[in-house]
């Protein structure tokens, strides 16, 4: 398994989201978002190893190296208002990845991606309610 394949870079996200949930859960206080982190770092954990599972169907495309190469992430954290942004900008990477992949992945694994997209979409939909503190 190539490590340029767009699967081995969903998992790559993925597993960093864990590690950030884990190495966070840590550092805050408010039990709401302590709650929400260890909720997120579980749901992580399963897409992962979901994905473990799809890495033959993904052969590396041209247009798909380009937006690999777009992606970008913000510095490491510090405050807790740090730590949501970087939580909300992790997912954001993490939702656009599935997106592009469902335009680029074979009919049946779809289904799969598309519930980890939107899944995803509802971690962002969480972290911005506590950030906004609703």
């Amino acid at each position: 398994m190539s490590p340029y394949t767009p699967i081995n870079y969903a998992l790559k996200i993925e597993k960093k989201k864990k590690e950030f949930y884990a190495r966070n859960l840590k550092k805050l206080k408010s039990p709401k978002i302590i709650e929400l982190f260890k909720s997120l770092l579980h749901v992580e954990e399963k897409h992962f190893q979901k994905l473990n599972e799809l890495t033959q169907y993904f052969p590396l495309t041209q247009e798909i190296r380009i937006y690999l190469r777009a992606l970008s992430h913000k510095k490491n954290p510090f405050s807790t208002d740090d730590i949501l942004e970087k939580a909300i900008s992790l997912e954001m990477d993490a939702y656009l990845l599935y997106h592009h992949l469902l335009k680029h992945s074979p009919t049946q694994i779809r289904e799969i991606l598309d519930k980890i997209k939107r899944e995803e979409k509802e971690h962002l939909r969480k972290l911005i309610l506590l950030r906004e503190g609703k």
